[in-house]
């Protein structure tokens, strides 16, 4: 969860969990219980399975079944002993606190579940109602290759989820064991092969793009059940994941496999859970609404306009699935007729421009004259969005132009299509092209929705790392990424590597050392260039017009209602505090600086400490590089759940209420009890806040700070940037 946008992108999370029991027709080995947070030295002495694979005829290399990670804790489990445990591993972010599996009683289960009885998951989590996450839960055949059981996207409405599946006829024959006990799929069952069987739960979240958390999980140990008699016979079903060469690369989509992308991209996006296409059509009129009239112009247009790689494929299904409603209206929506009949129209929602440079020819004319028709005939419908994707929308061919400089000359002239061949690397600018930019945010409209979309198609339906050999987690290694170490004793060292890898070029990553030298991975987070701007000067409530102004908008950020910025670089704001209202000037400059984006929040666990923090009513999201890692280094030394800030400064290094947060070299916190905020105090001074203020109520008075009766209420925190030493290589 980049932050998620983040940390634009969407991350994995594992969890294993373990039952009292067996499921019959299971193998007999030992079994692993996987902890995402371990170490691989820590396998070296594990025991092995007690029953080998046979050795196999060579193929056609088939690709791997999805299972846990295997650079993580593998656990023994003791045979006869019914008992439970945590593990000591924590809980980055709170977002996931324990997964179990329990029988429709609501307990764990202590006797053999059998096929046809009910299998609940219990989910507890934190801090994350409203998202949406996927669960696989699969049956742990340590002997061969793990068979699936159940999977399927879901809604977080509570802090606690319960998913009920029974072990039907059809899963006993996915998981069924055979006759030869060296050859689990030979057909025939007998329970002397049977001693244990483990079950285990695959989670990840859809729509969180927050860095990977590690999980404290409850293990159930192994409780070895009675032995079952049967000697059923079951059919061997296919595998659950495609074969090699089955990705949708330069392929047709099936019928089922484009249901069963709506279906899931309408759980996750909200919408109404059905593949009936165009229920929501603002004209009701489409000739065809059926999922195979729709799957065929799909295939169709797919390749007349040469969106054939998987990659092209899940960017345009992800913004189609935007542009509308989960496809579920051809024809933009909404009650302002003010631009009627250029609404929108189509797959990427086709405008009046669009429509008269495709379809001014003269068998056509009625379509511009008409426009409602593309949303009414599935054919116009597929054809302007595929049209737009592949040849209508482009960035400019000039090199010089502004958007070509910020991207690099190997986008311009490039269509939406031929970014896509990209990955991930233009998914912002793609939705820029394709939908705008927010002024209050400066990213592309409807950015986290879009985001959503994409990279849930991304892992999920095409399985794009699976295929195609990328690795979507960020590498541990942080010698490809500008990196800010943060060490206990208040060391910061900013480390440059000669080569930073392609899609991190515009992100540093950070890293905190505790006493034993033990690193911990706090975050990554995107930074960007802005004029530096002079200490602001209040202008009362008159509008500064000393420039010409090229931006003035309402702006809805906190105590901030309004932003000028003016043609020089300086930036006005306009709102109120403590009753009063009046406009702050921030003069450029005239350099450039760098600003990072702090995460919403931080919640990481590390031996006896804790690095934690939530933003309390404030946009001010910004600070300079440098002060971030501080913060980060104070967080840790102090160990405190409750530490709330009041920001630092704006994307545009401005900080209106304030006129000191510019560029971001400062960090406001509110006061906690005397005791802890002295501690406090001197350990932000440690990490090289070396310019602080407080009040001068003598309560909320502290030593070796200035003191200032507008900081009765918040304590202020001035970082020295030249502390951060600088180490290339």
């Amino acid at each position: 969860m980049k932050g998620d946008k983040s940390e634009g992108k969407n991350h994995e999370y594992y969890v294993t969990a373990s039952y009292h029991g067996k499921i019959q027709k299971a193998s007999k080995v030992n079994v692993d219980v996987a902890n995402p947070d371990y170490k691989k030295d820590s396998q070296k002495s594990q025991p092995k399975a007690s029953a080998k694979k046979p050795e196999q005829k060579k193929t056609t290399p088939q690709p791997q079944k999805p299972q846990p990670r295997q650079d993580t804790y593998k656990k023994p489990l003791p045979n006869n002993k019914p008992t439970t445990g945590k593990n000591n591993q924590s809980d980055k972010d709170g977002r996931i606190i324990d997964v179990s599996f329990k029988n429709r009683a609501g307990e764990k289960f202590t006797t053999t579940p059998k096929f046809g009885e009910t299998i609940i998951v219990e989910i507890q989590t934190k801090n994350v109602i409203g998202k949406h996450y996927y669960l696989r839960v699969w049956e742990d055949d340590t002997i061969g290759e793990h068979d699936l059981l159940y999977e399927g996207t879901h809604k977080i409405t509570n802090d606690k989820q319960l998913v009920t599946f029974a072990l039907t006829k059809d899963r006993q024959q996915i998981g069924e064991i055979g006759n030869d006990p060296k050859d689990p799929d030979s057909g025939e069952y007998r329970a002397e092969w049977t001693d244990h069987q483990e079950l285990f739960a695959e989670i990840a979240f859809a729509d969180i793009s927050k860095e990977s958390t590690r999980l404290t999980i409850e293990v159930l140990e192994e409780y070895k059940s009675p032995e079952y008699k049967s000697t059923a016979k079951v059919k061997k079903l296919p595998k659950q994941e495609p074969k090699k060469g089955e990705c949708f690369y330069n392929r047709k989509f099936e019928d089922k496999e484009v249901a069963n992308i709506i279906k899931q991209l309408r759980i996750l996006t909200g919408h109404k859970d059905t593949v009936n296409l165009w229920y929501k059509q603002t004209t009701p009129k489409m000739d065809d609404k059926s999922l195979a009239g729709f799957v065929k112009e799909l295939n169709a247009n797919f390749n007349h306009y040469n969106i054939k790689t998987c990659s092209q494929k899940m960017h345009f299904l992800a913004h189609a699935c935007i542009e509308t409603g989960a496809f579920s209206k051809a024809r933009e929506g909404g009650t302002d007729l003010s631009y009627d009949p250029w609404r929108g129209h189509g797959l990427l929602q086709l405008t009046k421009e669009v429509a008269y440079e495709k379809y001014n020819a003269k068998e056509n004319k009625n379509l511009v004259a008409k426009p409602e028709k593309i949303a009414e005939n599935l054919h116009l419908t597929v054809d302007s969005g595929c049209w737009t994707w592949s040849e209508f929308k482009k960035m400019p061919s000039d090199v010089e132009s502004k958007a070509v400089k910020r991207w690099g000359k190997v986008t311009a002239g490039k269509s939406l299509n031929q970014l896509a061949l990209y990955g991930d690397k233009y998914l912002e600018l793609i939705s820029a092209l394709l939908n705008g930019r927010n002024d209050k945010t400066d990213m592309p409209n409807g950015w986290e929705e879009r985001k959503t979309a994409y990279e849930y198609l991304r892992n999920f339906i095409f399985k794009y790392d699976w295929f195609h050999g990328g690795k979507k987690e960020e590498p541990v290694n942080t010698k490809d990424i500008v990196t800010y170490h943060i060490y206990s004793g208040g060391d910061i060292e900013k480390h440059i590597p000669k080569v930073i890898k392609s899609g991190f070029e515009k992100k540093y990553k950070y890293v905190y050392h505790d006493t034993s030298d033990k690193e911990y991975i706090v975050c990554t987070v995107e930074w960007n260039k802005t004029d530096g701007k002079k200490t602001g000067v209040n202008q009362g409530n008159v509008k500064p017009t000393h420039s010409k102004i090229i931006y003035d908008k309402i702006v809805n950020e906190g105590q901030t209602e309004r932003r000028v910025i003016y043609e020089n670089g300086d930036v006005a704001e306009h709102g109120s505090n403590k009753g009063k209202t009046f406009w702050n000037l921030y003069k450029s400059e005239g350099k450039k600086i760098e600003l990072v984006r702090m995460p919403d929040s931080l919640d990481i666990a590390i031996p006896n400490s804790r690095i934690k923090y939530n933003f309390s009513d404030t946009q001010r999201r910004y600070t300079c590089p440098g002060a971030l890692a501080g913060f980060i280094g104070a967080l840790a030394e102090c160990g405190f759940t409750d530490i709330l800030t009041t920001g630092s400064c704006f994307k545009y290094a401005t900080c209106f209420p304030s006129v000191k947060h510019v560029n971001g070299q400062s960090i406001d916190t509110k006061y906690i009890n005397r005791a802890r905020e002295e501690k406090f105090v001197k350990a932000m001074s440690k990490f090289h806040f070396n310019k602080q203020i407080t009040g001068n109520d003598t309560t909320h008075t502290y030593p070796g700070t200035a003191h200032q009766g507008d900081h009765n209420d918040h304590l202020h925190s001035g970082f020295d940037e030249s502390q951060v030493k600088i180490k290339k290589g």
